[in-house]
């Protein structure tokens, strides 16, 4: 296929952890005097100016749970009957979570690219002529802007089209 989407899910929550989990900090030294602070974040602030902890310091807290979205993922397959979509790369989300999915913002569409989800085009068009050269009509005979079915704005039932396109070729 290889159509790029970026798909935006919740991440797995893994509660409360330390600095070194949360941040990657690397930790105090095993030797030398310290004592039994070794998986600490170190210095929190300055001195008397400004006399405070910084807000957004990288301290030990809550980690995951946030709404996160990964790019330009490549659409390796799609199966409509199983309303299926294999991804290539890495999804945010627990397994069973729900994700949403878009065209990607950042790159260009390219024009074999299946609309949408294994649906091409020229399949929607039907038997009438669209009137200028960058329309195309929908099955139901309006007419849309060539912009609009890249942008994806455009919703289709799969259904509708695979029935009218089997009895297009019984006739």
């Amino acid at each position: 296929m290889g159509k790029k989407i970026d798909v935006s899910g919740t991440t797995i929550g893994k509660g409360f952890a330390g600095a070194m989990k949360r941040h990657n900090f690397k930790g105090l030294r095993a030797s030398h005097g310290v004592s039994v602070s070794h998986r600490s974040h170190g210095s929190t602030g300055n001195s008397q100016d400004p006399g405070r902890v910084w807000k957004g310091k990288k301290m030990a807290g809550h980690m995951g749970n946030v709404r996160v979205t990964t790019q330009n993922l490549t659409v390796f397959s799609t199966d409509v009957d199983e309303r299926v979509i294999l991804v290539e790369g890495a999804v945010p989300g627990s397994k069973g979570s729900f994700v949403f999915v878009q065209d990607a913002h950042k790159s260009v569409l390219p024009k074999e690219a299946p609309f949408p989800a294994s649906i091409r085009i020229n399949d929607l068009t039907e038997k009438s002529e669209p009137s200028g050269e960058n329309k195309a009509a929908t099955k139901d005979s309006t007419v849309v802007d060539d912009t609009s079915l890249e942008s994806g704005s455009i919703e289709v039932d799969v259904e509708e089209v695979n029935s009218t396109k089997s009895t297009e070729k019984e006739s």
